[in-house]
């Protein structure tokens, strides 16, 4: 009998910048910053222990995938949710048995931790990070569809509509209404913004393992559009001239040997997108080995609030990649290896499912105007003194979006060109 197939999609969409209501744009070099939203200084709830474990390891796994996947890409850009991955990979684990379950369960590094704090404590963090800052808007979907026929366990059926919240629904593959099923799904987890994920689905497939994931921020204090001028950028494959924002204000800010890295909150501080800009001379390479031990809330106990001048390009990236490869390198190969793999919890067919593809679609676009695109006015600077420190982001970069209270990874990447 061949092979029954099945498939991991995950979509990704982050649109940052804008300025939210209230806000004034600082001017030039000599502006004073003005005041952002009020800053949240804490949880509204303790974080269970569960969820603590899940974020360490989700972030360990983030820091570790990034390294495998800036290996294989040296030149590319990259943009990657690991935790969108951590999510869906965590869930399809509980349908996994024998040595396909301890792979999946190393790879995805969760330790001593067990399926029912994996699934408890992903349903309460993801229900946590939904509501930290009402100017973010963060959504993680998870939908499962499986082909007519095919015999899924009760338990796994239940573990993913109650635990990871997903949708969950039984198709025929064979048929081109599927695909616009599904498409329909991603359409409205992604507010339209990813109207169609698949061109069609494939009858030898038994499952399609689907997770969008959203994230709207607006800058707690905005760019200054009018002061965005040409700047060169020299990346990877030579020299380009980009739009290159500005801004003076009190940031957060961290400096080793390796790198420099600036911290720009959204809304409320409770997300913020980090930039790491590799010192002269120093590697992406030696970078991400570098912040292999920053992740979580080291980032925020190591920055240090210091007048400065940041110069960041305005940027795009639409990234699409099938993680087979770097899963297997990083030691999950049994559950795509038809004969092999076990998902004997999954499905009474289970040891005739393998994994056939595991693939990330992502979009990210950071600008000084909106989410949306949506111009904003610009006013006139005001007078200050000058900032003592300046940093200007001409060269490859390393991007990493968290929320700063849990300390919960949510995208890393690297922008070697700009779009």
């Amino acid at each position: 009998m061949s092979p029954i197939r099945s498939t991991a999609l995950f979509a990704v969409l982050v649109f940052a910048g804008g300025c939210t209501s209230g806000m004034e744009p600082v001017g030039d070099a000599g502006a004073v910053p003005t005041a952002a939203a009020p800053r949240v200084e804490s949880l509204p709830r303790a974080l269970t222990a569960d969820e603590q474990k899940l974020i360490s390891a989700s972030n360990d796994f983030s820091l570790m995938l990034f390294r495998q996947l800036n290996a294989a890409q040296k030149d590319s850009n990259i943009f990657t949710s690991p935790l969108s991955a951590s999510i869906s990979l965590a869930m399809l684990m509980t349908g996994a048995s024998g040595a396909t379950y301890e792979q999946m369960h190393n790879t995805l590094l969760l330790r001593s931790t067990t399926d029912v704090e994996v699934t408890e404590g992903y349903k309460s963090l993801v229900t946590l990070l939904r509501v930290l800052d009402p100017a973010s808007d963060v959504r993680i979907a998870t939908s499962l569809w499986t082909r007519n026929g095919i015999p899924i366990t009760p338990a796994f059926l239940d573990a993913g509509m109650h635990a990871f919240n997903a949708t969950v629904g039984s198709l025929d593959f064979a048929s081109a209404s599927a695909a616009g099923a599904i498409n329909a799904w991603a359409a409205d987890a992604t507010l339209e913004k990813l109207p169609a994920i698949i061109d069609h689905t494939d009858a030898r497939q038994s499952m399609l393992l689907m997770n969008a994931v959203l994230f709207k921020g607006t800058w707690s204090v905005p760019f200054d559009v009018a002061l965005t001028g040409p700047a060169l950028f020299r990346g990877a494959a030579g020299n380009q001239t980009i739009p290159m924002m500005t801004r003076g204000d009190m940031f957060g800010y961290y400096a080793s040997g390796v790198f420099e890295a600036v911290d720009l909150p959204y809304g409320n501080g409770a997300y913020s997108m980090t930039i790491v800009l590799p010192r002269s001379g120093q590697s992406m390479d030696a970078v991400a080995v570098s912040i292999q031990g920053l992740s979580g809330t080291l980032w925020s106990e190591r920055l240090r609030i210091l007048p400065m001048q940041l110069f960041l390009p305005r940027f795009r990236i639409e990234w699409e990649q099938t993680l087979n490869a770097d899963l297997k390198a990083l030691g999950m190969t049994d559950a795509f290896t038809p004969g092999v793999a076990d998902f004997g919890r999954l499905s009474s067919s289970g040891r005739e499912i393998a994994l056939d593809v595991v693939r990330q679609k992502t979009y990210v676009q950071v600008n000084e105007d909106g989410t949306e695109g949506a111009p904003t006015q610009a006013l006139p600077p005001t007078p200050g003194i000058p900032f003592p420190l300046i940093m200007f982001v001409d060269r490859p970069f390393l991007v990493i979006i968290r929320e700063r209270l849990t300390g919960t990874i949510i995208f890393v990447g690297k922008v070697t060109h700009i779009n």
